[in-house]
């Protein structure tokens, strides 16, 4: 009797699922649950991208992801390659709490000490890129979920350029020296692009305060200026 290609290919697909089942000889059982959790992956960051999900760690089976998570681009081809199940925690006390906080995301290219403490004492995620198309992939996805984001690497106009080649985002070179007060009132932009260079911790926090504290609405009559 002959069989088709497809038709092995199944019956061998379901023998390897049925002895992965099992427990292996000399073994005590193992119930079903535990053997499916080692597949899962737990990932916090809110914003999901594919080096995000490298990281972590990520191959197949099951993620699970915090409730109201953000999924770039590239972290849905990702999960869409590798056949990736996505489960979102179901924590929506949390995701309101972080919402009536005002936080955002503060993506860094560059390490400092002072941002990262500064971000997780006034209830801003952090996250990590290796590159600025990363840090404005990372920003401009949590600026599109309604989060402001803050960038600090040592070439943040580059950054800057890149997002604001999306319409929709506006994004906006910020130093020490410049008002942040009149920066929101006449563009109120939902990315900040900074450089490590002449920020202290206290400015670190009195930035992000500031930027929480409002909405990401752009003002009457905004328009970006042109040549």
């Amino acid at each position: 009797m002959n069989y088709s290609n497809d038709f092995i290919e199944q019956v061998v697909e379901n023998v390897i699922r049925e002895l992965g089942s099992r427990p292996a000889s000399g073994d005590s059982a193992q119930p079903a649950a535990s053997v499916a959790a080692t597949e899962d992956a737990v990932i916090t960051s809110r914003v999901i991208t594919e080096d995000v999900l490298l990281a972590g760690g990520v191959g197949c089976g099951t993620i699970v992801i915090p409730a109201g998570a953000v999924i770039t681009p590239s972290g849905r081809e990702f999960i869409r390659r590798h056949s990736i199940t996505i489960a979102r925690a179901a924590d929506p006390a949390n995701a309101a709490a972080g919402c009536q906080a005002g936080g955002g995301l503060v993506v860094m290219g560059t390490r400092s000490s002072g941002l990262a403490t500064a971000a997780s004492a006034s209830g801003w995620d952090t996250a990590q890129a290796d590159c600025a198309a990363g840090l404005a992939e990372q920003a401009a996805a949590s600026a599109a979920c309604g989060r402001r984001a803050v960038t600090c690497c040592h070439h943040p106009s580059v950054t800057a350029c890149l997002i604001n080649r999306c319409e929709a985002r506006r994004a906006a070179v910020l130093t020490p020296q410049f008002c942040l007060t009149r920066l929101l009132r006449h563009m109120n932009p939902d990315v900040v692009c900074i450089s490590p260079e002449g920020w202290s911790f206290s400015k670190y926090v009195t930035l992000l305060k500031q930027l929480g504290s409002g909405d990401l609405t752009a003002p009457d009559g905004w328009k970006e200026l042109s040549e």
